[in-house]
Formats: structure tokens, sequence, C-alpha cells
């Protein structure tokens, strides 16, 4: 159980986490397109229909975690696989956002509840609008940070850094942030202005060593990126009950805690609901 608690506050965190700061650095854009050499990203001047975006996590407590993520900006949906690295193995979580939930699923699972995926209620904002910042971004607009350019080949990479940045984060996450930190954040653009890369880290001004550190990748626009909910009856709720039964406690914050080093790290508890010998792997 120990294991699952240990998946559970991975899986969660990187949610909730990537979800959080992908969305800051995606609303960051640029509006000097430069383009001569050919680019395999290049949108020209029209926004992407779906992107293919590679995302590595690291968390405090050198948690790390990578996501391959599919995003449908037309159908306002989105899919990945998360790898979460434990001591002697990973775990593939398969993650569906569609328009009103959000799927977990692994390996397992419906050893332990009967079913293979959990759901929760999500409101996804509209993903149009992160398209267009995509394809053509507004960089002028982000005042008030050390910035510093650096070029290669068709690609421009901004750099922006604050020593005493104020933190604001969306209300309800289960974890608990400093209210100013060391803010830094990179993105990188191709040869007609599109973004291609970004990467964000926030440290406590207390010390170097950085709270998270995201960096998204795009792999590639306009591939195909159908997302389909899982079937009714292999889903059941995220709530107390399946959050207990699955990973020893009801309490989000007690997962997410240790994983960013913000929390005591509590006893496991072992599940009399979990059949004898079923474990997450």
């Amino acid at each position: 159980m120990a294991r699952a608690q240990r998946i559970g506050a991975a899986v969660l965190a990187t949610v909730a986490v990537a979800l959080t700061v992908v969305g800051v650095v995606v609303a960051a854009t640029n509006t000097n397109p430069s383009a001569t050499t050919k680019d395999p990203l290049a949108l020209n001047g029209y926004p992407p229909r779906t992107a293919d975006v590679r995302l590595t996590l690291t968390t405090k407590s050198n948690v790390a975690a990578t996501a391959d993520v599919a995003i449908n900006f037309t159908n306002n949906t989105a899919a990945g696989i998360v790898q979460v690295p434990l001591p002697v193995a990973s775990i593939a979580v398969d993650v569906r956002v569609l328009p009103h939930h959000v799927y977990l699923g692994f390996s397992n699972l419906s050893s332990i509840l009967g079913v293979g995926w959990l759901a929760a209620p999500v409101t996804v904002p509209n993903l149009y609008g992160w398209s267009l910042e995509l394809t053509k971004p507004d960089l002028y607009l982000i005042t008030g940070f050390t910035k510093t350019v650096t070029y290669s080949g068709y690609s421009t990479t901004y750099t922006y850094s604050r020593p005493n940045s104020s933190v604001s984060l969306p209300n309800g996450l289960p974890f608990a942030l400093p209210s100013s930190g060391l803010l830094s954040f990179t993105i990188t653009t191709g040869s007609q202005g599109e973004v291609t890369g970004a990467s964000a880290t926030l440290a406590s001004t207390s010390s170097a060593t950085p709270l998270a550190t995201l960096t998204a990748t795009v792999l590639s626009y306009n591939a195909p990126a159908p997302v389909a909910a899982p079937p009714r009856r292999d889903v059941t709720p995220i709530n107390s009950s399946t959050l207990r039964r699955v990973f020893g406690t009801s309490s989000i914050s007690s997962l997410l805690g240790p994983l960013l080093g913000i929390g005591p790290v509590q006893s496991p508890r072992t599940p009399t609901t979990v059949p004898r010998g079923a474990s997450v792997q």
C-alpha cells in the first residue's frame, strides 16, 4: 500500500501541477515571426487543430514523471500516457480529459475496485484560445521579468526570471505553495513564431532547490488526435471511498504533500477491501 500511495501522489500531482503550469506558460506569447528555414512545426499562420506535446515534471522530492499528451483544440479534449517512475519499475497511467470529466486508468485498478478507470468532474478551459497563442505568441505582453534571448538555427528561446515573483495559482489546489518565490520560464519559438517548447520553474526564496519544474516540447502539430471516454461500465468516480481503497487515504493533501516536499509523510493504511495479493504495479 505504501507503493500505491506513492503512485497516487505522483499521478495526481502530475495532473494538477502540469495543467496549472502549462496553462501559465502557454498563455505567454510572441508576435515576431522570422521565417526562412524549413521548419517541420511551421503553421503558416493557421491555428493548429491538434498538438502532440511531451511533458516532463520534476518535483522537490526528486520525483520525475513524463507524459506524451495529444491535445485536440477543436473538440476541447486531450489524452496521454503518464510514466511515473518507481524504485524498481515505472507505471503507465492512461489520462483522458474530455469537456466534463478527467479519466485515470492504470494496471491492476480493476483488481481493487472491480473497474479499470477512475473519473472526476472537471471544467476544461477553451482550448481553441490556446491554439491561437501557440500560433502567434505575444511575448511583448510579458513585463516585469529579466529577459534574455538566444538563437539556434530557426529557433528562438526567450528566458524570463524574477527573484521575488508573486505566485498566483487557481483556487482549490490540494496543496499549498509559497505566495512568492523565484519564478523562471522559457518559451521557444520556431521559424514562423510558432511555439515549439516551454519550461517553467518555481523555487522558494529560502532555497535554490526548485519546488517544481515543468518542461513542454511540441512533437508535432495537426496529427490525428481522437479522444474517447472509457465505457461507463468500467468507470467509478473519484471520492473519499475510492481514494481510501486505492491509496490508503482519502486526503488528497496527504498524497501530494510528501511528493512536493511540503507536508509530513503519513503512514499508509492497509484497506481490508483489497483482495489478497492485489497490488498496483
